[in-house]
């Protein structure tokens, strides 16, 4: 779905994996998008890892069940609840790999929720 949209997209299997490829790319990803539950090192694990080595890295996780208690960020952090419909995924995709501009910036498609402390410091 990403792709139709003109993003180019890398996928991983595990926590793990998806930490390998990110790291191998030379430099930051534009943006991760991570599943709070995953095999070896689960997102917010991941999402730390990264935003340690790249801290302005904009992270979006999806979850069906945030765990209570989950670490705090800075604002660049969405969570995207599951179900979520195409056009959320999208929209929120868009909303962290764009700049902020004017009042709207703080503006969260329907079903995100931004976190100004969330998962990954």
């Amino acid at each position: 779905m990403l792709r139709q949209h003109g993003f180019t997209v890398l996928e991983a299997a595990s926590g793990f994996q998806a930490l390998t490829i990110a790291l191998s790319a030379g430099r930051a990803p534009d943006l991760l998008i991570t599943e709070v539950t995953m095999p070896d090192l689960d997102g917010l694990e991941l999402a730390g890892v990264l935003r340690r080595r790249y801290p302005l890295l904009p992270v979006l996780v999806t979850t069906g069940n945030l765990p209570d208690g989950a670490p705090r960020g800075d604002g660049r952090v969405l969570f995207l609840a599951k179900p979520y419909r195409p056009q959320d995924l999208i929209r929120c995709v868009r909303l962290l790999t764009q700049p902020c501009r004017g009042s709207g910036a703080g503006a969260t498609p329907t079903g995100l929720r931004r976190q100004e402390t969330p998962g990954v410091q």
